[in-house]
């Protein structure tokens, strides 16, 4: 709960509108959809809680695991290390794929100026550094 509230506060929607962000004349059968998700970026927590993603809504859309350095995946993966001394990894792509190295790397350097803001504002909401 307290990353959709999190996640309510960074875009300035109320929680009512991240939980149920369709318009109410798509649920009650009008075709009003979005054409694109009101959040860019969406940090993720597995159900089980060992697991963590970052995921980019909008094209070219993405998903990627988040390790710690020491734990990162097989050797062979496409990996991404980040300066906070974790890596994002496993990517999957469920739109049209990056095909360019450099869409790639500006697209990993944009998740993890995400990731950073995320941990910037939970240490301020805790009084802890991440």
């Amino acid at each position: 709960m307290a990353r959709a509230v999190l996640s309510a506060r960074l875009s300035g929607l109320s929680l009512t509108s991240l939980i149920n962000p369709w318009p109410s004349s798509f649920l009650f059968g009008g075709l009003n959809m979005p054409k694109e998700p009101r959040e860019e970026w969406l940090i993720a927590e597995g159900v089980d809680g060992t697991r963590e993603y970052v995921v980019h809504t909008c094209e070219p859309d993405f998903i990627a695991e988040i390790f710690d350095s020491d734990k990162a995946p097989v050797v062979g993966e496409i990996e991404y290390g980040m300066t906070t001394s974790q890596v994002l990894s496993r990517f999957y792509s469920y739109g049209e794929p990056v095909t360019s190295e450099r869409e790639f790397m500006a697209l990993c350097e944009a998740a993890e100026r995400a990731l950073s803001e995320y941990d910037r504002i939970l240490e301020a909401d805790r009084g802890v550094k991440l």
